[in-house]
């Protein structure tokens, strides 16, 4: 229950984890990419690492792409 977890339990960390495992799980419906500190910062990402700051984890960029098989998106 992602929703409901507490921070100790469910962090940046064990979020990116989960979307990895969900994207393994779709069957090639979802692909899962997740970018750590020094891609964001790479990429300028200033203001999402800003708020990462106060967390005790890393920051994980998650970011989750639905690929339908017939390949149209409603």
């Amino acid at each position: 229950d992602i929703v409901n977890a507490p921070h100790n339990v469910l962090n940046s960390i064990s979020l990116a984890n989960t979307a990895r495992k969900i994207a393994e799980e779709s069957n090639g419906l979802i692909e899962c990419t997740i970018l750590g500190k020094d891609e964001c910062e790479k990429r300028g990402m200033g203001s999402f690492l800003a708020v990462g700051r106060g967390s005790e984890t890393e920051p994980q960029f998650i970011h989750l792409a639905y690929k339908p098989k017939d390949g149209k998106i409603k």
